[in-house]
């Protein structure tokens, strides 16, 4: 047992040990060159060096953050000038701050930002402090760019597509499965975890002006890769039917295998040229798995050619469409309805009323109140309730250990000894533990220590911490609250939606060309919504519900599925004008029955007859047929269910 958990230990100690050092750094320069008055910019400075040490280091990207800092620096200082400043600047600048930089997928995505603005307002330095204090934060990030640059240079790992690789192995096996005449094996599901693991990655690498970028790319990608292929290993009714087509199938399984052990980013060229060779050999017929086989050799030989090259010619086709850039797409975002917004006001309202505190009283030390109040809301009520409880918990323990430890320590020397201790052990601990609050606590009295009595500053910790959790409550309690339970079924509703907007784009498609970039974030953002759905899933208990959104979910994945592969043919095979025409009546029939379903209603009597569509392309006949029956279960499903339509659509 103690060998478990000091093997635990170790590891998140050697994790943590380049934030430590950068921490320790910071703080003691800055405490040397412009007093401890400053070291706030400490804090906040570090989490950004926390965050993103591990991912790839741009030199843009980090100058776009200085700027930002810089300018958070600013408005963070007008707020402590005046109460009528302090109300309007925070009220405005989180609610920005949330809805530019964070969503239901990145729901943290503000907290750096926002750290800045709220910690600068934590001690007021008055205009003859300004400078200095600017000064400092231009001096942080100076250290932050380095740092960053540095840990690049010398302790990144190069990425080696862990998650594509495994996708290959899972797909070799399920290759090998059918051609010998078995479907749906038992890795079926890894792959699907594969799938959503690669979407994360994408969108985890949006820009601001870019869907995915770099290596964002290339697991976006494979992502399409494994799910076109699971589509058609489980959904589309395939069986080889003969020697032949097994053997097809056994040598793509041969050739992913390859591309797994041997895929790098110097050179794919022989890999591609087995990819190309084995394509070459199919027959020329529309025979189904003739045409699975050419176009997932064409989109692998894609991969494998960029994998080399992540700056590709086509870079413009993954340009963020306008109404999801950052300042154009704001007022698309602006609604009720919407996560960000919810949690944006409810930030908004904690911060405008714990600092108009601090300004309107000016007690001793009560900015702990906005400060505790900052980090005890989250952006999901669940989430916040259990920070609360945990916080209390390692705040009591940590004004003990502060107690107990204070007497003995030999003066300041002993002070910063102890702080540098409990601020290292602070940054091994897991953020929103009970474990991580008692250093933090200890940290922040042994500090406090310094000018008021230890007594005093532990009752003062306490008592901030009550009144922030009071506030906290009344105001995830009243103001939007956004639970897990109401996210989900927000969530299954959004799914809906996402399948008429397919439907939209077949229909565009058929008419005339359409951005590549649409369709890679209406994808992206499925396969993100889909795995928020079944992750509330897996940790509910076992019953009809639950088994209901577990089928409604299955069918949800094959409509995404055969939408994305008809958008796909019909964008690449180039039908007749009739085969087109024909796909604008049937995205417009499945629409129809999708709104129906999403007003709370079933399909009237005969509304969803047997769609017989007339196109003379075997591949586009075969997945609109196929789209139908998914549709007509997923009516047929709800319909099982009294009340399903209206409480889960």
């Amino acid at each position: 047992m103690a060998s478990a958990w000091l093997s635990q230990f170790r590891k998140k100690w050697d994790a943590a040990v380049p934030v430590i050092l950068f921490y320790l750094f910071l703080f003691y320069t800055v405490i040397a060159i412009f007093g401890i008055h400053y070291v706030m910019a400490v804090s906040f400075i570090t989490t950004l060096f926390k965050i993103r040490h591990l991912r790839p280091f741009h030199l843009r990207s980090a100058g776009n953050t200085v700027l930002v800092l810089l300018a958070l620096t600013v408005l963070a200082f007008f707020a402590t000038l005046s109460l009528p400043l302090c109300l309007l600047l925070n009220f405005a600048v989180p609610f920005l701050l949330v809805c530019l930089q964070s969503t239901q997928f990145n729901q943290k995505g503000y907290f750096s930002y926002a750290m800045c603005f709220v910690f600068l307002q934590l001690r007021p330095v008055g205009w003859e402090g300004f400078a200095t204090e600017f000064a400092v934060v231009l001096y942080s990030c100076a250290i932050l760019v380095a740092g960053l640059a540095l840990y690049a240079r010398f302790r990144q790992k190069p990425q080696d597509f862990g998650q594509a690789r495994r996708g290959l192995g899972l797909l070799a096996g399920e290759f090998r499965r059918l051609a010998q005449g078995q479907r749906g094996g038992d890795t079926q599901g890894s792959l699907f975890d594969v799938e959503s693991a690669l979407h994360k990655l994408a969108y985890s690498s949006r820009g601001m002006t870019q869907v995915v970028r770099g290596d964002g790319r290339i697991h976006y990608m494979f992502a399409l890769l494994f799910q076109r292929s699971a589509y058609f290993i489980s959904d589309s009714g395939y069986l080889p039917e003969s020697p032949s087509q097994s053997a097809y199938l056994t040598d793509a399984a041969a050739l992913l295998d390859a591309v797994q052990s041997g895929m790098n980013r110097t050179d794919n060229g022989a890999l591609v040229a087995q990819a190309a060779a084995l394509q070459a050999g199919l027959p020329p017929t529309s025979e189904r798995l003739s045409t699975f086989l050419r176009h997932f050799y064409d989109l692998l030989m894609l991969i494998l050619q960029q994998l080399t090259d992540t700056k590709a010619p086509d870079r413009g086709a993954w340009k963020l469409p306008p109404y999801l850039r950052t300042l154009r797409g704001l007022p698309y975002r602006l609604h009720l309805d919407a996560f960000e917004v919810r949690f944006a006001l409810r930030l908004s309202l904690i911060t405008t009323i714990g600092f108009a505190v601090c300004q309107v009283t000016d007690i001793e030390h009560s900015y702990w109140l906005p400060l505790n109040a900052f980090l005890l809301l989250q952006p999901m009520y669940e989430e916040s309730a259990q920070r609360m409880k945990t916080r209390l918990v390692g705040t009591a323990l940590g004004c003990l250990l502060v107690f107990v430890c204070l007497p003995l320590l030999p003066g300041t020397a002993g002070h910063f000894v102890f702080a540098t201790v409990l601020i290292s052990l602070m940054y091994c601990c897991t953020p929103g533990t009970w474990v991580q609050p008692i250093f933090s606590t200890g940290f922040a009295l042994t500090l406090a220590s310094l000018s008021i009595g230890s007594t005093t500053a532990i009752e003062l910790r306490f008592l901030y911490l009550i009144l922030a959790t009071v506030l906290v409550l009344a105001v995830n309690r009243f103001v939007f609250r956004t639970s897990l339970p109401g996210q989900f079924r927000m969530n299954l509703t959004e799914l809906f939606h996402l399948q008429t907007g397919y439907l939209s784009l077949l229909e565009q498609c058929a008419q005339h060309d359409i951005d590549y970039s649409v369709l890679c974030e209406e994808l992206t953002r499925f396969h993100l919504i889909y795995d928020q759905v079944a992750q509330y899933l897996s940790k509910q208990p076992p019953g009809p519900a639950v088994s209901f959104n577990r089928d409604l979910l299955r069918l949800m994945w094959r409509l995404a599925a055969q939408a994305e592969q008809l958008i796909f043919l019909a964008r690449s095979t180039r039908p007749g004008e009739d085969d087109l025409q024909s796909l604008v009546l049937f995205a417009r029939e499945m629409q129809r029955c999708l709104y129906v379903l999403l007003s709370g209603r079933l399909p009237a009597a005969g509304a969803l007859e047997k769609f017989c569509p007339p196109p003379h392309q075997d591949g586009l006949r075969h997945l609109m047929e196929r789209y139908d029956d998914t549709l007509r279960a997923l009516c047929a499903l709800i319909a099982a269910r009294p009340g399903a339509a209206a409480a889960h659509a």
